[in-house]
């Protein structure tokens, strides 16, 4: 190797279980990182390099063995099956920064995103009942970037105070998701804990009328499941 660097702090100093990225566990805050980080994995079991090494120009792929892999994806999560939940306590987030190269934007292909300030900016849909739930499936669908963590913040809504049917998808005070819903008279409610903030998500809700369940993903993920009777 090139050379060492030692530290001396006492790793068993504090009794806290918590697996650091970018900062010292021994408090928060500590001996932050300022810069970037891709592809960060770690693989037990095997000792994946024995000798001097070519280094990757690509994304590193999720071999057997791995128990935590992130950061190569435009959402931030744990890519292996044990699907760790990876909290942010900073406004650490995905930027356009790579080792390896990448293709230029190009509005005609990459298209662009909605940006909502949080001060009374919102759009509105053709009123229809296609937009209602039923007795039968639905699904909703979309990518975010939470900026901030304003308590009780709506993503989308369809509303009717008199009416049976609607529905409401909004973020907690920590960037977290959830949907409140009707259906036949009957409210039910399905969420999953985890900061969203300054990262892209992809979300999908479904309403599954087979097994009577809605159930919450989160980057593709499982994350929560609630069921709900019939309308």
């Amino acid at each position: 190797s090139a050379g060492s660097a030692v530290d001396s702090t006492n790793l068993n100093s504090t009794p806290t279980n918590r697996p650091i990225i970018g900062a010292n566990g021994y408090t928060t805050g500590w001996y932050s990182l300022n810069g970037y980080m891709r592809d960060f994995r770690i693989v037990k079991g095997t000792a994946v390099y024995t000798s001097n090494f070519t280094r990757p120009t690509s994304d590193l792929p999720t071999i057997s063995g791995t128990t935590l892999h992130t950061f190569n994806k435009p959402y931030i999560e744990d890519l292996t099956s044990n699907q760790y939940p990876i909290q942010n306590s900073g406004t650490c987030g995905t930027e356009r920064v790579s080792p390896f190269d990448y293709v230029g934007y190009d509005i005609a292909l990459n298209g662009g995103s909605v940006y909502f300030d949080g001060n009374g900016d919102q759009l509105q849909a053709a009123n229809s009942a296609d937009l209602d739930p039923s007795s039968g499936d639905m699904t909703w669908e979309f990518w975010m970037y939470p900026t901030t963590g304003n308590s009780n913040s709506t993503v989308a809504c369809r509303w009717h105070v008199t009416q049976g049917r609607s529905w409401l998808i909004y973020s907690y005070a920590s960037g977290n998701i959830g949907i409140t819903f009707k259906v036949g008279g009957t409210q039910y409610s399905v969420g999953y804990t985890q900061n969203l903030r300054y990262r892209w998500n992809h979300v999908a809700i479904v309403k599954n009328a087979t097994d009577g369940t809605t159930k919450v993903w989160l980057n593709g993920r499982l994350k929560n499941t609630t069921s709900y009777g019939s309308s």
